[in-house]
């Protein structure tokens, strides 16, 4: 599946630029102690924790170079997009993926699946409901 490959590419490009940054999660004191001895950090004052990454704490002289290096990453999954969206049959197949990754016809929250595919809302509920047939009859 092309949305698949999509995903897992994204997710290795991603891992390669927190890589490169020295970046890290970390969602306790004992857990960023552990890190920071990890990477030989030595004081907390080093560090930046970026906002919209779910606890993503890098070092702060790496800051500007992660957010050029986020931003072409960003642009080249615009392409991948752009690809995907092009090919009505991928993208039935990708929303299709989302909505059962997504858990919607346990959760009838289909926020999440408008949330990435938000050009494609009549698309995502149309499949939505097909499976909602399926599932219910």
């Amino acid at each position: 599946m092309l949305y698949k490959k999509h995903k897992e590419q994204y997710q290795k490009d991603f891992s390669n630029l927190l890589n490169s940054v020295n970046g890290f999660y970390a969602f306790g004191e004992v857990q960023l102690n552990k890190e920071m001895e990890k990477r030989g950090i030595k004081e907390k004052n080093e560090l930046i924790l970026l906002n919209g990454f779910g606890g993503l704490i890098i070092p702060k002289n790496k800051k500007q170079r992660f957010e050029n290096e986020f931003f072409l990453l960003n642009e080249k999954d615009k392409k991948r997009t752009q690809e995907l969206e092009n090919n009505k049959k991928e993208l039935k197949k990708a929303i299709i993926y989302e909505l059962n990754n997504h858990e919607c016809l346990y959760t009838y929250d289909l926020n999440p699946v408008y949330r990435l595919f938000p050009k494609h809302k009549k698309m995502v509920l149309r499949e939505y409901k097909k499976l909602e047939n399926r599932h219910f009859s």
